[in-house]
């Protein structure tokens, strides 16, 4: 039997929170528990927290003694005290159908070497009106991939898509097994921004992974996280977490065309622009590269130098 261990991290959300841990504990596959990590908020997150401390689906409830500053410390504190094998991280402003995780259990139990499934959800920004991650996708990678449901090795997924970007646009339409994890080990501590898509692209290896088009997810989204890249302290952030989604794609022996890789990545993530970004900006990410990888590092610098020279050169 499949069960899951569905950890709810949780930073001033109270307005979203008690239906987020409603639309958990309503799930019609009932083969799971609840952790809920609150990171220190300052609204009545804890008031609303405490009316699901006696649930029995409820396993853990930890409250920060401060601040973490990143989302991707609470998912390693969740998986921690996580019992069962399979990991969803339901955040906490985001609403899961009642048969998201029905869904992905009949989906895992027919593939054997799945290690992540994801679905399809509806996205929902203040004042427009609602898209989902699939129409999304297709206008991204320009293709129908995503009105269909699929299975494709891990190595697969990381050449067609987790190489560009991630396809992945929401954690909570996802799950993924923890031993892999574990055992994968993928370091967060270094990411604000990204760590979804540096833990996705570091569990592919050796896994399969599933999607399902079916709607089982609704993702809220603001514009407040970007409104933060506009600082220089954020940039040099923003940049530093895809160099290291780089180095973890240029050192994988399943990604192909490593020279491509290396010019999308200039050219779309970690490129060193003195014009965009000022000399002193640029100054600190050649810095903080070197700090990273010589190596790459290096690779980096001579092809920003050549796109800027010869904007054909491969």
């Amino acid at each position: 039997m499949i069960r899951f261990s569905v950890i709810i991290p949780n930073f001033n959300h109270a307005p979203f929170l008690a239906e987020r841990i409603d639309s958990v504990l309503n799930q019609t596959y009932q083969h799971f528990e609840v952790i809920i990590l609150d990171d220190h908020s300052a609204d009545n997150s804890k008031e609303i927290i405490e009316n699901y401390r006696q649930h029995p689906k409820v396993s853990h409830i930890v409250y920060a003694a401060k601040n973490s500053g990143s989302p991707f410390g609470q998912w390693q504190k969740g998986i921690e005290l996580a019992q069962y094998e399979w990991i969803w991280i339901a955040e906490s402003d985001d609403v899961a159908m009642p048969r998201f995780l029905e869904a992905a259990a009949g989906n895992l139990s027919q593939e054997e070497n799945a290690g992540l499934w994801y679905c399809n959800s509806t996205v929902r920004v203040p004042g427009r009106p609602d898209t989902t991650t699939a129409a999304i996708c297709n206008e991204l990678f320009q293709t129908n991939t995503w009105n269909e449901s699929y299975t494709q090795s891990g190595a697969d997924e990381l050449n067609n898509t987790f190489r560009f970007r991630s396809p992945v646009l929401n954690v909570s339409a996802v799950v993924f097994r923890r031993d892999v994890f574990k055992e994968k080990a993928p370091d967060l501590s270094a990411f604000r921004y990204y760590g979804d898509w540096y833990t996705y692209i570091s569990l592919c290896p050796g896994i399969s992974v599933v999607y399902n088009k079916e709607v089982y997810n609704i993702y809220r989204r603001t514009d407040s996280s970007h409104s933060q890249l506009m600082d220089t302290r954020s940039k040099l952030q923003v940049k530093e977490e895809c160099f290291r989604i780089l180095l973890c794609l240029h050192r994988s022996s399943l990604v192909t065309d490593k020279k491509g890789l290396l010019r999308w990545f200039v050219e779309k993530y970690v490129g060193l622009g003195f014009k965009t970004d000022g000399l002193r900006l640029t100054g600190k990410l050649v810095v903080k590269y070197y700090s990273i990888n010589f190596r790459l590092a290096t690779k980096v610098l001579v092809k920003a130098l050549l796109i800027k020279l010869m904007p054909r050169s491969k």
